[in-house]
């Protein structure tokens, strides 16, 4: 297992991140479809970060499982309930679910947390 911190503050961040999850899955010899999805699900919490407008960063946990029978990526972030928008969360969730096996969504009175899981062939 690959676990990272992606730290999203900016817009560069999200270039970034793009980049090292595309270095991941090449690296792993996944297809280039499996780079493309991680992108999209790192790209629709990047951008509910953005759109929340916060003052601080952002750590998007990221943790890449390569074993013969379970190849996946796990993205996940952690939101105050006061810096998001329900909306947005739900408009984010919404895009995950098109490009992820599994998709949670978890609130509780300090924040709200948001992990998605993506399964690819190894």
């Amino acid at each position: 297992m690959i676990s990272t911190v992606i730290l999203v503050h900016a817009q560069p961040d999200l270039v970034r991140g793009r980049m090292l999850l595309r270095a991941h899955v090449a690296a792993q010899n996944w297809r280039p479809l499996d780079a493309v999805r991680a992108s999209a699900a790192f790209t629709a919490l990047g951008d509910l970060i953005l759109g929340a407008n916060l003052d601080e960063v952002v750590p998007v946990s990221l943790a890449i499982y390569n074993s013969d029978r379970n190849a996946s990526i796990e993205l996940g972030c952690s939101l105050s309930p006061s810096k998001q928008d329900s909306r947005l969360v739900e408009k984010t969730a919404q895009r995950l679910r098109q490009v992820a096996d599994a998709v949670e969504i978890g609130e509780t009175a300090q924040h709200t947390q948001i992990a998605a899981r993506l399964h690819f062939q190894s």
